[in-house]
């Protein structure tokens, strides 16, 4: 491997192999004539390269915009140099050394067919980056946008999945923007270089289309969702009668009977609908 300072301060893992998980299946790709991918957190080009190299040839007729984000200029300094060494006609590379959160998406995707998005994320920031795609992709004008694909800590991307029945925040915020969210393989510390301490996960979903009304919308929603898991382990009943005050609540479960259920529950035991019934009952009951 290539000289490089590894920084703990940009969460630096690099994986030391491609999964053949994260790639998506030629003949679903080939009805594009012009693809956009943003690699964000692309280190020292393991991913990049092999994705790059694989679709050139699968995908010879389709022009292939590569845009690497990461914010270690060492690290993308050095992966320029390896892009020259692949052969990869039809694709053409884009470099940003800056921090993803402040990249603006729809720069990169102005006259592009499909957008695919995926990343090794550093773990201190994963749920952040997936907020930030989330906001960004509702200023996506597109023909498709392919299933995303992030390596995040499994932990993490459990609880976004819900694959444990845990119904965390997380899984919340999933329903809300993505369809399909799933975990596609695990991956042990040793894939990645220098080691760390959690096993990982490959984590892909579909990305919902929504506007950017509507995203203002559902982020009301999941603030009051958040703010009711500050009561986790008590019931929601409890949360509410702090917020609103015990008559209000009495008003509310008398004027909408379908939320007495699950106000009787704790946070993790409300499903999303319930939340949304919820918030409106909450929102209304204080307009009035």
């Amino acid at each position: 491997m290539m000289s490089f300072e590894y920084k703990k301060k940009f969460g630096q893992n690099f994986l030391t192999f491609v999964p053949q998980e994260i790639f998506i299946p030629d003949d679903l790709l080939r009805s594009f004539r012009k693809l956009t991918i943003v690699e964000i957190g692309t280190g020292l080009g393991a991913l990049t390269k092999e994705i790059a190299q694989h679709y050139s040839f699968a995908l010879e007729d389709t022009k292939i915009e590569y845009h690497c984000i990461d914010i270690d200029d060492e690290a993308l300094d050095l992966l320029k140099e390896e892009v020259k060494k692949i052969v990869a006609p039809n694709v053409k590379f884009f470099f940003h050394n800056e921090d993803v959160l402040k990249v603006i998406l729809h720069e990169m995707t102005e006259e592009t067919e499909a957008l695919w998005v995926i990343g090794s994320l550093p773990y201190n920031i994963s749920k952040k980056i997936v907020n930030w795609l989330f906001e960004q992709l509702t200023t996506i004008s597109v023909r498709a946008i392919l299933p995303v694909k992030f390596i995040i800590q499994k932990e993490v991307a459990e609880h976004y999945v819900d694959s444990k029945n845990t119904r965390d925040f997380l899984s919340h915020v999933m329903s809300m923007y993505a369809t399909n969210a799933k975990i596609a393989k695990i991956l042990m510390p040793g894939s990645f270089v220098p080691a760390p301490d959690v096993v990982s996960a490959l984590m892909e979903f579909i990305p919902k289309r929504i506007t950017q009304e509507e995203f203002v919308k559902k982020e009301q929603i999941l603030s009051f969702i958040r703010q009711c898991y500050t009561y986790r382990r008590k019931k929601l009943k409890q949360f509410l009668t702090k917020k609103l005050g015990v008559r209000r609540v009495g008003i509310m479960t008398e004027q909408y009977p379908s939320i007495k259920k699950a106000i009787e529950g704790r946070p993790d035991e409300v499903l999303l609908e319930e939340y949304n019934s919820l918030f409106s009952a909450c929102t209304n009951l204080e307009e009035n």
